[in-house]
């Protein structure tokens, strides 16, 4: 099969999750046999307007509206732009190579994916990975807000299949934004577990004792709750590890001086893959205490170095981690909840070792990108179907 996919994530322009779902999705794509070609922002002037990565062919649009700055303010004029530069590097490029599908991420590749799928008279499916109204509790106040919130709702209604990472996603996406249930299909996100080998053990020596956060430094992520749970727990043994970057940042280092935590805290930013799995190895547990997560892939990462997890219930999490078989999962998360989990993990190293090994083995023969893959296609069949009947 022919595909051709629109992120406005692709190496070495990463953020988050997309990112990743993507670079994995379309490189177990080409393993599958399929040819795939990938068509992200041109961010860095060095980087080739063309390249073939590992099967994927890679192709760098400019934003055709290029005085326009990647901001909050001018972020919607912005999308507009990548999704007409984008279009345009498709047509230019594609020559005698015609996609029998065109597949969008969220909703800034949404719009040159309604575009060309127009222009070609093919199917487009779109992946949702997170909504601006999730994201707020549907306050939708700032005029950002509501722009991206809108070509969402275009996005969903005029693909010919959606997808999502999570039933509570698929719930989200007809409770709240009033899509069509028969159109949307669950395709988990995933994690590559050729190299993890057997379960591994976490770290013994519990001193000191290492607590990680993983994730984008965003109100929603909740990192602020694991610095309250180090200030409850008020031992110098015990440290916490931030890797990751977001607006949020600032007001966490502030939050940090003011509890006298400074010393106990340690702030790693964006790491590499191989840097990521590192940390992560050394941690004694590793707490996602997201408000909002339509998925939770940082604990399908945890789940693969052998690391307990403490895990809020919102969003996907529920679906990764159900029960406490698996992990610490927490219907209320605060400093308090969290600090009670870390210090029974402290005190029962074994049993937490037990949960930890039992996710591991969920995660590699559930969530591995073969699977993920196979079910991606099945939608494309489906959306192929659909649009030859219509």
């Amino acid at each position: 099969m022919k595909i051709l996919h629109f992120s406005w994530e692709y190496p070495p322009v990463m953020f988050g999750g997309l990112g990743a779902h993507v670079v994995e999705l379309t490189r177990e794509q080409v393993k599958q046999g399929h040819q795939v070609t990938v068509i992200t922002q041109q961010s860095d002037p060095a980087s080739p307007v063309s390249e073939v990565v590992q099967g994927v062919h890679v192709l760098r649009a400019n934003n055709a509206y290029p005085h326009i700055p990647f901001s909050q303010e001018s972020l919607g004029m912005w999308a507009h732009g990548f999704a007409l530069g984008s279009y345009a590097t498709a047509r230019d490029h594609m020559g005698d190579w015609i996609p029998e599908i065109v597949h969008g991420h969220d909703w800034v590749g949404a719009e040159q994916t309604q575009l060309l799928a127009r222009h070609l008279n093919i199917p487009q499916v779109i992946t949702i990975h997170a909504t601006e109204f999730g994201r707020h509790q549907g306050w939708l106040v700032t005029r950002t807000s509501r722009t991206v919130h809108a070509r969402e709702l275009r996005a969903i209604a005029q693909a010919s299949r959606v997808i999502v990472c999570s039933e509570y996603m698929k719930h989200e996406l007809v409770d709240s934004l009033g899509a069509d249930h028969r159109k949307i299909s669950v395709v988990p996100n995933g994690v590559d577990s050729s190299e993890s080998g057997s379960f591994r053990l976490p770290r013994q020596s519990h001193e000191p004792f290492t607590i990680g956060f993983l994730g984008r430094v965003e109100w929603e992520k909740g990192a602020h709750h694991v610095i309250d749970a180090l200030a409850l727990l008020n031992n110098s043994r015990f440290r916490v590890r931030i890797i990751g970057i977001g607006s949020q940042l600032p007001n966490l280092i502030s939050k940090v001086a003011r509890l006298g935590l400074t010393d106990q805290v340690d702030l790693f930013g964006y790491v590499s893959s191989e840097r990521k799995r590192e940390l992560l190895s050394e941690c004694n547990v590793l707490v996602v205490p997201s408000s909002y997560e339509p998925f939770g892939i940082v604990a399908l990462e945890a789940g693969l170095a052998g690391v307990p997890l403490v895990v809020s219930r919102a969003g996907g999490l529920s679906d990764v981690i159900p029960n406490q078989e698996f992990g610490y999962p927490l219907e209320v998360v605060t400093g308090e909840t969290i600090a009670q989990c870390i210090t029974e993990i402290d005190q029962d190293p074994q049993e937490s070792n037990v949960r930890a090994q039992k996710f591991f083995n969920r995660v590699v023969n559930v969530y591995n990108w073969a699977s993920i893959a196979n079910l991606t296609t099945d939608v494309y069949r489906v959306a192929m179907e659909v649009e030859s009947h219509e």
